[in-house]
């Protein structure tokens, strides 16, 4: 996985009643320090998830285009979009070029950022969708430590799974 995002809060202070202060949190930006290309990756797929659509195992190279990422507290915020480059796993022939999209919101007190802390008891909340146009969707989410995950490849049967982390 990638290196831990390590980004620190801004506080603003803002006036109150009575001349009272309060100290609010902002946002700050939690791109790593690779930028956007640090939320890329190339990963293989032996018999799920684009394999299945392609009826083969291959590798999806994610480049990514544009990305915004925010931390918020224990909240990182996430949406990012780019090409994934599809090519087969075993002769490394191009088989497609599609466009994808990323988003993601997850509550980690352990350390919250990228990347998630997968499968994790201590990941309050999350909802992770990463979609493929027209290939694939994987939808991940955790509540309190139980986690779902769903994947959706047309003309594939649909993949369900659930665990708990605690």
């Amino acid at each position: 996985m990638l290196a831990a995002v390590a980004a620190a809060l801004s506080v603003l202070t803002i006036g109150g009643s009575a001349g009272a202060q309060t100290p609010i949190a902002t946002p700050s930006p939690a791109i790593p320090d690779g930028g956007c290309a640090a939320f890329g990756r190339t990963q293989t797929y032996q018999a799920w998830g684009p394999a299945a659509y392609y009826e083969r195992p291959v590798d999806v190279s994610y480049a990514i285009a544009e990305c915004d990422a925010t931390l918020t507290g224990p909240t990182f915020t996430m949406t990012a979009t780019g090409t994934a480059s599809i090519t087969d796993a075993e002769t490394g022939e191009a088989l497609d070029s599609r466009g994808f999209a990323v988003t993601g919101t997850w509550t980690d007190p352990a350390g919250a950022g990228w990347p998630l802390d997968w499968w994790a008891c201590d990941v309050e909340s999350a909802t992770l969708d990463w979609t493929i146009t027209g290939v694939y969707d994987f939808r991940v989410s955790a509540a309190a430590g139980a986690w779902t995950l769903d994947v959706a490849v047309p003309g594939a049967d649909a993949v369900h799974f659930e665990y708990s982390g605690c």
